[in-house]
């Protein structure tokens, strides 16, 4: 995996200022609408154009460095809207936050499967105050702001309050997931938000997070 990593390290500006390129991540080629378990660098291309209909400027090589590449076609990605603003109801995609956290994203609604109550789900970090290693720096009914405090939060927008969550890290390096597809998905995701929204990171652990409302 790291050799891939490596690869597209190294590439990746490269690829990136070819024409009609919009991303680029390591992940599972694809054959015939098929994900294999052969890891490639994957090419996220506007539109894919058979090769006589290409400058030789488009051209992405079938290897790099000996590495499978692999050409997805995912159309314009362009950012709708920056959704900073008080929502209600609130949508996923939105600003929100615990009330000591600066901003963060509303990442599902979701609904507890033993109560049915509705939930909304979030990082740790957005919800919980939680960092590596440094967990509990919350309470559970602390509240949760939409928009967050950096986006004018204050409190009279509070949406929610924290009802459970799962430590992001307890100290040791085990809880880094392995999956082969799983970081695959996680490199291009990052790929796409940096695209959207420049300093976000998403890492996917072991222990996932379930929190609030």
């Amino acid at each position: 995996m790291d050799r891939y990593f490596d690869v597209l390290k190294k590439h990746r500006n490269r690829i990136l200022g070819q024409e009609n390129v919009i991303g680029v991540g390591v992940g599972h080629k694809e054959i015939g609408d098929i994900r294999t378990k052969q890891l490639s660098i994957v090419v996220l291309v506007a539109k894919k154009l058979p090769l006589k209909e290409l400058k030789h400027r488009q051209v992405v090589s079938r290897k790099i460095e000996g590495v499978d590449t692999d050409i997805i076609e995912v159309g314009r990605v362009k950012m709708l809207g920056l959704r900073t603003n008080q929502l209600r109801p609130a949508a996923p995609g939105s600003s929100i936050a615990h009330y000591r956290v600066t901003a963060g994203t509303l990442g599902a609604v979701v609904y507890d499967r033993k109560t049915g109550e509705q939930l909304t789900l979030s990082n740790n970090h957005i919800l919980a105050n939680g960092s590596n290693g440094y967990d509990g720096r919350c309470a559970l009914g602390d509240p949760i702001l939409q928009p967050a405090t950096n986006d004018g939060g204050k409190e009279a927008d509070r949406i929610a309050g924290l009802l459970r969550y799962i430590p992001i890290n307890q100290g040791s390096e085990k809880q880094q997931v392995s999956c082969f597809y799983t970081n695959g998905f996680s490199a291009l995701a990052n790929i796409l938000m940096n695209m959207i929204k420049p300093g976000y990171e998403m890492q996917v652990l072991k222990k996932e997070i379930v929190l609030m409302m």
